[in-house]
């Protein structure tokens, strides 16, 4: 995977209704994809939900049919999806509906170990651009400042970007 040293981990949601498939994602993800933690792993939208808001993971891996609510019932508990999504079904007749949704990628059970590299690669490349986004949004607020002081610098802790004044240093 691209950047597979240099990067931090992805925290990852698995969203299914069956423990088998899950398990058999999680195995695959663990043996491969060092680079990806699963954080928590959900057997319904709602639960899912849940684990989001507490984990506020990086990718979600999310099943369609599932009992109670389909997969894509869980974009009506979000305002905006700060996660990607790839969806991980048996059903291939969902996938423009996947597209409409901007879902990274669109994977069919039992999952293939290629297709499964390319939709982490995507991962990576748009976690990677949103990172070097943040970095540059702070560049312009700082270039903005006049005040000494106020300038902030962003730094990488455990993944995440953690704004500090200048002076706090």
């Amino acid at each position: 995977l691209v950047g597979r040293l240099s990067m931090d981990k992805i925290k990852a949601i698995i969203i299914d209704d069956e423990p088998k498939v899950s398990k058999s994602l999680e195995i695959q993800l663990e043996m491969h994809f060092p680079e990806v933690e699963i954080v928590s792993i959900a057997r319904s939208v709602k639960e899912g939900v849940d684990m989001i808001l507490v984990y506020k993971p990086d990718l979600v891996f999310l099943d369609i049919v599932m009992p109670g609510e389909s997969g894509f019932e869980l974009f009506n508990y979000f305002k905006k999806i700060e996660f990607e999504i790839i969806f991980v079904t048996s059903y291939s007749e969902y996938a423009l509906n996947a597209i409409k949704v901007s879902a990274l990628a669109y994977l069919l059970k039992p999952v293939e170990i290629n297709e499964l590299k390319e939709a982490l690669d995507l991962v990576i490349l748009r976690k990677g651009q949103k990172d070097a986004y943040k970095n540059y949004q702070v560049l312009v607020e700082n270039m903005k400042k006049n005040v000494p002081g106020e300038q902030t610098i962003a730094i990488s802790n455990h993944g995440e970007l953690v704004f500090v004044k200048i002076n706090d240093i």
